[in-house]
């Protein structure tokens, strides 16, 4: 049978082994949780280390060295825990609290510190010890778990480890972009991408075609189905590529078609707004190509413009904007001047002497419909005379049904009779009211009935 003394001995140690493997077990779920959460901010620097070292020209090795010295120093520093120090009181009572002891750890660390024992001391010390024989510390204190931090610091480590070979400005980095950037074409082996609608070409040249000739009929327009899939068609083209592939595609034989796209922009222009001068083609289909002239003569000013053509400068005008062509006249042409103009009717006796038109042409106005012979001269015909005298045929005796008949130059009128009638009712008559005054107040009460209504202050 051991000796009392060190029977007491051998309960007191371990309660303070158990204690101080409790503490261990306690620190190091309070580190491993403070590193993860500076984890992520030493990813995030690596990065920017990263990001930085593209635009200076840093190694690329400079961010992975700042990663792993930065995640290696965390995990020795979760792990640089002291197997033995001086437990307190206070530790001892938070071991105690999530140990759910009740205090009883807690008593035995404060008598397991001291000399002084006795039998109910031994006794206490010994309980203690064998309750803390039984107790597992990895359950009490099990591992920190923060998905949020762990995901987040895998991914900025995976962008840091990336990064180095994705930029090529960081030397020692892998160049991919050189490596996988598809050779350059030239300019003129481009193929030009097909965006209009199927057989638009062909439709829109036959419609010029019978325009330019004449052979577009104005009751019927042709076929109206036909007249309304162009009108779709040609709707559905807008942008520059489209433009210049239907401007390639609708025109002259190639051995005389222009050289420059922009030149055949421009002739399609030219066509389309002769024909929608025409008064035989339907409104709508004139509205469609105007639209389709004003987009090519656009989509040619910028062609012309982006192959530095000198001609860039001097914008294009379509027929109908002859009105306009003094807005770019000649700067000599800006300067007010005075001339003399002949009174047609006084003979040439006397000259008056004028301010004339700062776009004016310094020449002899001359007389007769059309003015002068200079430069801006209509010769008499009025601007934009064709659109002018645009008609339009209403027959309001006739009405053509179908469902591919062209509305807007079929309108139908008809008269009809308002089926709405009103009738005259008598007014009803009303009783006068049969009310009447009260009697009067007889002769001998007059005075009292006074006095009672009239009374002294």
């Amino acid at each position: 049978m051991p000796h009392p003394t060190a029977w007491r001995e051998g309960a007191a140690a371990r309660v303070r082994a158990a204690i101080a493997a409790a503490d261990r077990a306690r620190r190091i779920r309070v580190r491993r949780r403070r590193a993860w959460r500076a984890a992520p901010y030493i990813a995030a620097a690596s990065v920017s280390v990263t990001l930085v070292g593209a635009l200076r020209g840093w190694p690329a090795r400079a961010s992975l060295v700042l990663l792993v010295l930065g995640l290696g120093a965390l995990a020795g520093w979760t792990r640089a825990v002291r197997a033995r120090r001086e437990i307190g009181d206070r530790v001892a009572a938070a071991i105690d609290r999530d140990a759910g002891l009740q205090g009883e750890l807690r008593s035995a660390s404060w008598f397991a510190s001291r000399d002084g024992r006795d039998a109910w001391i031994d006794w206490h010390l010994e309980r203690a010890a064998a309750r803390l024989a039984d107790l597992e510390w990895p359950r009490v204190y099990p591992p920190v778990v923060d998905r949020r931090a762990q995901a987040t610091t895998g991914v900025l480590t995976v962008a840091a480890l990336l990064l180095p070979m994705a930029l090529p400005g960081l030397p020692g980095g892998i160049l991919i972009y050189k490596e996988t950037r598809p050779a350059l074409r030239p300019l003129g082996t481009r193929p030009l991408a097909a965006a209009i609608p199927t057989g638009l070409p062909e439709e829109l040249e036959a419609f010029l075609a019978q325009a330019e000739n004449g052979t577009v009929r104005l009751d019927a327009a042709g076929d109206p189905a036909a007249v309304r899939r162009l009108i779709d068609k040609l709707s559905q083209v807008h942008d520059a590529a489209s433009l210049k592939a239907l401007a390639r595609a609708t025109g002259p034989k190639p051995e005389t078609a222009p050289r420059s796209t922009d030149a055949a922009m421009k002739t399609l222009a030219e066509r389309a707004d002769r024909a929608a001068q025409n008064a035989a083609v339907p409104p709508p289909m004139r509205d469609a190509l105007e639209d389709l002239a004003d987009d090519l003569t656009k989509a040619a000013d910028a062609e012309r413009a982006a192959n530095g053509d000198p001609r860039e400068t001097r914008p294009s005008r379509r027929p109908q904007d002859g009105d306009a062509a003094q807005a770019n006249a000649s700067p000599r042409h800006q300067e007010p001047s005075i001339q003399s103009v002949r009174d047609p009717d006084s003979g040439g006796g006397a000259a008056v002497l004028m301010v004339a038109d700062p776009n004016a042409i310094g020449r002899d106005p001359g007389t007769g419909l059309g003015g002068g012979s200079g430069a801006d001269a209509q010769n008499g015909a009025m601007p934009d005379l064709g659109r002018a005298l645009r008609s339009e045929t209403v027959e309001a005796s006739a009405n053509t049904d179908g469902s591919d008949t062209l509305t807007e130059r079929r309108r139908r009128s008809e008269r009809g009779e308002a089926t709405v009638t009103f009738t005259r009712s008598a007014p009803r008559a009303f009783d006068r009211g049969r009310a009447s005054a009260p009697p009067a107040v007889p002769e001998e009460r007059r005075s009292a009935v006074q006095s009672y209504f009239v009374r002294q202050q």
